[in-house]
């Protein structure tokens, strides 16, 4: 009998390190894709939310006949921002959020500034409503 043959069923290391080695290819072009996608989710959803802050300024002012704040730094604070307006707005982990009447035109035109210091900064500014959005980076997230 001849026993030089073994049924073993195992993998070689030359297979194991072709499959490494692809598995690392992919991810090489997997998590940049990712991580840009999220910002642009990120970007998308801090739109909204200036908008949101936009309305609130803008309900605001029918009611008290001039836009919230003079640009103090009550203006940058999110708790005093969603308590005046009546909105409830949570805070992302980084961002910062800022409104207020612009200087000198308190009943006729407001701002609004979100940024996360890094990537971008979202603008709006009323009336009539501007949303812009400013990359501050290399990676483009903005629309």
């Amino acid at each position: 009998m001849n026993n030089r043959s073994s049924n073993r069923g195992g993998f070689t290391v030359m297979e194991l390190l072709i499959v490494t080695i692809i598995i690392a290819v992919i991810a090489a072009f997997a998590i940049p894709s990712y991580e840009k996608a999220m910002a642009r989710q990120k970007v998308k959803r801090l739109i909204l939310t200036a908008n949101l802050i936009a309305g609130a300024q803008e309900i605001y002012k029918t009611r008290n006949s001039r836009y919230w704040c003079d640009a103090s730094a009550a203006c940058s604070n999110l708790g005093n921002i969603n308590a005046a307006l009546g909105i409830a707005i949570v805070a992302e982990s980084g961002v910062t959020y800022t409104t207020n009447a612009v200087s000198g035109s308190e009943t006729t035109a407001f701002q609004v500034v979100i940024t996360d210091g890094t990537l971008f900064t979202i603008s709006a500014s009323s009336p009539p409503l501007n949303v812009t959005c400013t990359n501050l980076s290399a990676t483009p997230v903005c629309p």
